[in-house]
């Protein structure tokens, strides 16, 4: 299974938090049916969760998920909402309307499950699968965070560096001619693996490119975005970024 990917849309009363599963090849043939399972919870005066309810959706959600999936049944993620949480799968046929979950001898759920035709996976790609933007923002996050508690200011211009890769030297050649004119200048290019490298075997053509910007998440994000699909004209990938602290 694909790492899940995290993000939030929408505005105040209609902002939805999103955990999916990223699908390279959706719809994927004989998933036809979308399975919609929705599960209330009470909410508290800040509208998050209140006392255990929050480890009471996770826990019918993990026993949903070994519940139900299986090679004709496959789960692509969950949206919170105020008062719900809902539960997707894709499936290759429809589901009884109501689902009893047993997690013990004396306990058990009973869940009632929402299930349609949907064959082009259009509500997953209307409601669940990550814009380019969302998914280098939560790509970015863990190096957000870092920054946070050393007492970064994320506005402040520096020059940040950006690492990708190659598999040949003419295809690196190539990008960084196209990469030049959109404000990147090449701080380094070498060659790693070989032969002798077991780990990897391949030859890997490796630059890193600096550009001045501020590093706020959406900024930082959209550039990721546009390096992702320009190395990608050329055969190639983004590695990751790096830049100093510049304090608030």
């Amino acid at each position: 299974m694909s790492q899940p990917v995290v993000f939030s849309r929408g505005e105040s009363d209609n902002r939805r938090n999103i955990v999916t599963i990223p699908q390279e090849t959706a719809p994927i043939p004989n998933f036809n049916f979308l399975i919609s399972i929705p599960l209330p919870y009470k909410q508290a005066e800040n509208g998050f969760h209140a006392g255990k309810e929050l480890d009471r959706i996770y826990d019918l959600e993990e026993k949903l998920i070994e519940t139900l999936e299986s090679p004709s049944c496959l789960f692509v993620g969950h949206v919170s909402r105020p008062g719900v949480t809902t539960i997707y799968f894709y499936s290759h046929s429809q589901l009884p309307t109501e689902i009893t979950l047993k997690f013990s001898i004396l306990k058990k759920a009973v869940v009632k499950v929402e299930c349609r035709p949907d064959s082009e996976w259009l509500f997953y790609k209307h409601e669940l699968e990550p814009t380019k933007l969302e998914f280098h923002a939560y790509r970015n996050l863990e190096l957000h965070d870092v920054f946070t508690k050393q007492g970064d200011n994320p506005e402040a211009p520096r020059p940040v560096d950006f690492g990708l890769l190659f598999p040949t030297e003419l295809n690196r050649n190539a990008f960084l001619q196209e990469a030049k004119p959109l404000g990147f200048t090449l701080s380094s290019a070498g060659i790693w693996g070989g032969p002798d490298d077991l780990d990897n075997p391949q030859d890997d053509y490796w630059c890193e490119i600096v550009k001045t910007t501020s590093i706020e998440e959406n900024t930082i994000a959209q550039i990721c975005v546009d390096l992702d699909e320009l190395s990608a004209k050329h055969s190639g990938e983004l590695d990751g970024w790096a830049c100093p602290v510049m304090k608030a």
